[in-house]
């Protein structure tokens, strides 16, 4: 008990005793005891009591890790981002608007016309 052997333990006694007297030894010991005990009590409530924080904040700890690294947790922005491009891809293309009359260009000249050199090359062939 803190560090107090029994040689330390005999020498307080008689101080005590002749200090206090033999009268009012008895009286003193037990109020002694009486706050020694009070104080165990308090010291014993408040490491229950922080034993009791220190495992619920383990608890809570361990909880948010393990949700954390549950594979759904870990793959949930991913799967979003493919839901997403997959969306995206099987999505009709937006309609282009219809060209207007004025701006279509002439159609083009034919490759057989009579001044191309096909035509010529046709005509002797069929002649």
């Amino acid at each position: 008990m803190f560090g107090i052997g029994w040689g330390e333990m005999v020498v307080i006694g008689l101080v005590a005793l002749l200090v206090v007297g033999p009268e009012k030894l008895p009286e003193m010991a037990k109020t002694i005891g009486h706050f020694y005990g009070q104080l165990r009590q308090a010291a014993n409530e408040a490491g229950a009591a922080l034993s009791a924080e220190v495992d619920m904040i383990k608890t809570e700890t361990t909880l948010d890790i393990k949700r954390d690294l549950t594979p759904s947790a870990l793959l949930h922005p991913s799967l979003d981002e493919i839901k997403k491009a997959t969306a995206e891809a099987l999505a009709p293309p937006p309609a282009e608007p219809a060209p207007a009359v004025a701006d279509t260009p002439a159609p083009a000249a034919s490759l057989s016309s009579p001044e191309s050199p096909d035509h010529a090359r046709a005509e002797r062939d069929n002649a």
